[in-house]
């Protein structure tokens, strides 16, 4: 076993990889797929009525799964797949200095302080007994949680099964068997793919969402 190839390799035989190689191998196949289907779902494959209808849909704001509380579908979920589509699944993994102050806004406008048109959704009892201090810290600490790669990387398969059915760029959701290859990202902590990408001159999930929403 100890001669067998760990990654795989177009010029060595079959038999001459390892499972980790094969696993590997069937990873880099099966999001070849799912990136071919999310950027035929960004490029206009799908109309974004019938993409913004789906995200608001009861079938898909159920799964809550792995997510935040401060998780929005038609908002974070539109903007990972215009993410995924723009700088690729890599980036997904990429950690960079990250900045919290779009996503402690958002949820301190949706838990907290309400808007013009919209009430908080924080119980009125459990907002009038807490001090401010302990709301300063329910605010940082939902902040500061993330849904791991695995999280994300399963959502956007599902969102491409369900959305590219009969298409040329149809994606099977199978049970993602490869799930020991890269990448490995399991930490709860990390950044992840909500790094703030402006400092660096790229753009983060918020970002995306605000542009694509204002075209």
């Amino acid at each position: 076993y100890e001669n067998l190839s760990p990654l795989p390799d177009p010029f060595i035989p079959l038999e001459d990889h390892s499972e980790e190689a094969m696993a590997h191998a069937y990873a880099i196949l099966r999001r070849t797929r799912l990136l071919k289907s999310i950027r035929f779902i960004v490029g206009g494959g799908i109309p974004l009525k019938v993409l913004t209808e789906f995200l608001r849909g009861p079938e898909w704001r159920s799964q809550a799964m792995g997510i935040p509380v401060w998780w929005c579908p038609w908002i974070h979920d539109l903007g990972l797949l215009v993410h995924a589509a723009l700088y690729g699944l890599g980036s997904i993994t990429t950690v960079l200095p990250l900045q919290l102050s779009l996503i402690k806004q958002h949820v301190r406008e949706t838990f907290v302080d309400g808007t013009s048109d919209r009430k908080p959704f924080l119980p009125k009892c459990f907002l009038d007994q807490a001090t401010r201090e302990e709301m300063n810290a329910w605010v940082e600490m939902h902040s500061e949680q993330f849904p791991t790669f695995h999280v994300v990387e399963h959502r956007l398969a599902l969102m491409c099964s369900q959305l590219t059915v009969g298409t040329d760029a149809q994606y099977d959701n199978v049970p993602m068997f490869d799930e020991g290859g890269w990448p490995m990202v399991e930490d709860i902590a990390s950044p992840g793919f909500l790094a703030d990408m402006r400092a660096c001159g790229s753009r983060c999930l918020l970002s995306d969402y605000e542009r694509l929403s204002s075209t």
